[in-house]
This record gives C-alpha cells, sequence and structure tokens, in this order.
C-alpha cells in the first residue's frame, strides 16, 4: 500500500482542412491516497481511487486545448 500523486502534460496537434492548431499545457493533476500495488516480473498493477482535479482552461473557440475540462 503506498500514496502517490501525478501530473499530466499533453501536447495537442490539430490539422483539418483550412485550419491548424496547437497546445501544450497541463490536463490534470491527481491524488491517489490509497492504492494497492503488486508487481509480478516487468507488469506491475495498481488498484485504488484517484481524485481527479482538472486544470488549465478551456476555449471553444480553439481547435486544440491541453485540457480536458
Amino acid at each position: 500500500m503506498t500514496r502517490c500523486g501525478l501530473a499530466e502534460v499533453i501536447n495537442v496537434n490539430v490539422r483539418v482542412p483550412g485550419a491548424e492548431d496547437d497546445a501544450l499545457g497541463p490536463t490534470l493533476i491527481g491524488i491517489e491516497p490509497l492504492y494497492l500495488s503488486k508487481a509480478l516480473g516487468a507488469w506491475t498493477f495498481f488498484h485504488g481511487p484517484l481524485i481527479y482535479l482538472p486544470v488549465g482552461h478551456y476555449d471553444r473557440g480553439k481547435l486544440a486545448n491541453s485540457n480536458v475540462n
């Protein structure tokens, strides 16, 4: 049993006929207050709750948004 946190950053590139856009930025911060882990050879398995905190700003007018909120 252990505790953990994570931060995700994403790079988005969108190309459609007549338009192009890109964005780089954070998508989420995750807090895992307690989870179980098991290692089997080269594989590691995790099980537990994740508290998902979306970050950043979503812009409806952009083709590419780096966040998913």
